[in-house]
């Protein structure tokens, strides 16, 4: 019985290794948040400080109820799809704006 649980954990210890060494391939270069996409446009520090106060300004806004989670979640996707394409003015005018753009429509 401890034979047949040896080779068990040797595979999940196996696997498990390997799971940690697709994660680390995926390390974006902006960060150290472990991703599983790389984003073609790379963040300030300042549209990273932005970032986080725009992601935390809107879970707020749902919290309060200021927003449907429907705008919350596509205020979200809007920024992450402008970030995918880079699109650099979309980008601004989310972080700048996007809290208010959210709440009037």
């Amino acid at each position: 019985m401890d034979g047949g649980t040896g080779m068990l954990r040797r595979r999940l210890n196996t696997r498990n290794s390997l799971i940690s060494r697709k994660l680390d391939d995926t390390i974006h270069p902006n960060h150290n948040l472990k991703m599983g996409l790389k984003m073609a446009y790379i963040l300030s520090m300042s549209e990273q400080v932005k970032l986080k106060a725009f992601l935390a300004a809107v879970l707020d806004d749902y919290k309060l109820g200021a927003i449907s989670q429907q705008q919350a979640v596509g205020g979200i996707t809007s920024l992450v799809d402008a970030i995918e394409i880079s699109d650099s003015g979309k980008i601004s005018l989310m972080l700048s704006e996007g809290r208010k753009l959210l709440r009037t429509g």
